[in-house]
């Protein structure tokens, strides 16, 4: 099973039948060496899929990885080890977020004001528009009997909102959300972030996926850039940093300092992943971002893979993490775990 995906937060005034899909260069996985110390070099990821334009989210489920490109007139694609890509759905305006249950692949197309939620079969075939007239749809996620994500509009206010898996009448489960952004969801409840601005603070909120009044968990001060539920605790990322908050409320535990930009953040048994995003800016494009990983109850962090071209989402299963990265010549990129 994979971890849920949490993708990066986005600045806007802030994934045909399959046979049919573009051919991609054949996997070639490299070696997988001894965990890289804390500061070391790491390795550079195996490239699952090359030449893409500008992979965003990404989700994986039975070693199939899942993805959106998020350009004016983009596609939703899938690929394993070994296979070339297959084209779910083409010509869709901004999608920006995914999901996937058994059967079915979910996703976002944005629009400020006039977005949707669609879905497709994992094998191709007819597009369904489950949500119409959605304000900036963003963070979907299912839980396998409904669909979650965020109006986000124009980033001012947003709502949180549920819908059934198969279609019907969204439901409002938070409104006005100030600045509403990022979404995560363990054992019956979800987690999402607003921006008090005044005060120049994140305060991390929760409401129960059946519906029920929304309570404020903790109050972080700046802006958060990933966040990921697990357990007892929330993990999430700053500028500059890795904290954990417990999900009953409390103040917040700072696992890792001096980080460049983390962004996407994942949990695997016991274990903390995330994205650097990196320091440099080259050519319009960060060069030096990471893939990071380290007990999710704090300690060594080990360098996974590196260097890493404009990194923006994560997803991570038993057996590898796997990145989406670039933007004009973009890549779906793999690290084994073990």
């Amino acid at each position: 099973m994979v971890t849920p995906l949490i993708g990066c937060r986005r600045s806007e005034s802030t994934p045909g039948n399959a046979d049919g899909g573009a051919a991609t260069a054949a996997f070639t996985p490299t070696p997988t060496p001894a965990p890289t110390p804390d500061g070391g070099a790491g390795r550079p990821p195996d490239r699952l899929v090359e030449h893409r334009a500008t992979p965003h989210a990404l989700t994986v489920r039975d070693e199939v990885v899942y993805w959106v490109e998020d350009v004016e007139q983009g596609g939703v694609f899938a690929a394993s080890t070994g296979g070339g890509v297959r084209t779910l759905a083409e010509l869709q305006r901004r999608p920006r977020a995914i999901a996937v249950d058994e059967a079915f692949v979910y996703w976002t197309s944005w629009h400020h004001e006039a977005g949707s939620i669609r879905r497709v079969r994992q094998s191709g075939g007819a597009i369904d528009e489950l949500a119409t007239n959605r304000r900036g749809p963003e963070f979907l996620m299912t839980d396998g009997a409904s669909l979650y994500w965020i109006d986000a509009g124009t980033g001012i206010s947003g709502d949180v909102v549920a819908m059934p898996k198969i279609g019907g009448q969204p439901r409002t489960l938070a409104s006005a959300e100030a600045e509403a952004h990022h979404l995560a969801m363990d054992d019956g409840r979800l987690y999402w972030a607003s921006y008090d601005r005044p005060k120049g603070d994140t305060v991390l909120r929760s409401a129960p996926t059946a519906g029920g009044l929304p309570a404020t968990v903790a109050r972080i001060h700046g802006t958060i850039n990933g966040l990921t539920a697990h357990g007892d605790s929330l993990y999430l990322t700053t500028p500059r940093a890795i904290l954990s908050v417990p999900r009953a409320g409390g103040s917040a535990t700072t696992l890792s300092t001096d980080e460049a930009d983390p962004r996407s953040i994942a949990v695997s048994r016991g274990m903390l992943y995330w994205i650097n995003f990196g320091t440099r800016f080259f050519e319009q494009y960060h060069r030096d971002g990471s893939i990071v990983a380290m007990p999710s109850g704090g300690g060594a962090r080990v360098v996974l893979a590196q260097p890493l071209d404009y990194p923006l989402s994560l997803a991570v299963t038993a057996d590898a993490a796997y990145a989406s990265a670039g933007l004009v010549d973009g890549a779906i990129l793999r690290v084994p775990l073990h």
